[in-house]
């Protein structure tokens, strides 16, 4: 049942299904598969070592991936607080700055954090630069809930 390839990407195709039909039937044994590699001037132990070797060390990799995403996260928001204090925003009065805040306590995905800021006094007690610094970090919290957590843009 002989089928003709369309291109060098089906040809690829055909020949690595035929490969692994042949490879990974019941058909070669793994005596046979060692005696094959022997003829074609490979090592089968060495082959097998290297292979569990880069699995090994693949695992390893994804393993350890949520903490360089965790690192690029921090990153991020680190550079967004450094240019957000760089580049400061005009001073709001008093009481547009308790009435900013008044309004994002009414937001859903961020007022479970305002509460936690306000757990031991009411904004009204803090001063003016406390007020502003929270306003600051508010908003870097709604730019992160908006990017759906990420704070990388």
């Amino acid at each position: 049942m002989g089928t003709t390839p369309k291109d060098e990407d089906d040809a690829l195709r055909l020949f690595t299904e035929s490969l692994a039909a042949e490879v990974l039937s019941d058909r070669v044994t793994p005596a046979e598969v060692d005696q094959d590699l022997r003829d074609a001037g490979g090592d089968p132990d060495a082959i097998g070592q290297r292979g569990a070797a880069l699995v090994q060390a693949l695992l390893e990799k994804r393993r350890l991936a949520w903490q360089d995403a965790a690192r690029e996260k921090q990153e991020a928001f680190r550079a967004r607080a450094a240019a957000r204090k760089a580049a400061p925003r005009p001073r709001q009065t008093r009481e547009e700055m308790l009435a900013t805040i008044n309004a994002y306590r009414g937001d859903s995905t961020i007022a479970s954090a305002l509460t936690v800021s306000f757990r031991k006094r009411k904004p009204e007690e803090s001063s003016d630069d406390e007020l502003a610094e929270l306003l600051d970090e508010i908003e870097l919290l709604r730019d992160m809930k908006a990017n759906g957590g990420k704070t990388d843009g």
